[in-house]
């Protein structure tokens, strides 16, 4: 599930979208704020090749996009600028 990856806009003004090409599994998807704070967490289901994720209600800075899949957890970084 873990396969290739995309976020995009990097840097952001709130919203981003993840694409991925391998389909296959679900992927728990996870922002966390630098001081490690659980901000979202959303299930991203096996057969989507697209999420969409909005962070236009926090405050401007750098967060990470964690991915966990059966086979391990993938870490994403996106910027939000205003």
């Amino acid at each position: 599930a873990l396969g290739t990856i995309n976020l995009f806009p990097n840097p952001t003004t709130g919203a981003f979208t993840l694409e991925r090409t391998e389909l296959a599994g679900d992927i728990e998807v996870t922002v966390i704020g630098l001081q490690g704070q659980l901000l979202r967490a959303t299930e991203w289901t096996a057969g989507q090749s697209k999420l969409n994720i909005d962070l236009s209600d926090l405050a401007a800075g750098v967060y990470m996009v964690r991915l966990t899949a059966k086979e391990g957890t993938r870490t994403l970084r996106v910027a939000v600028q205003r």
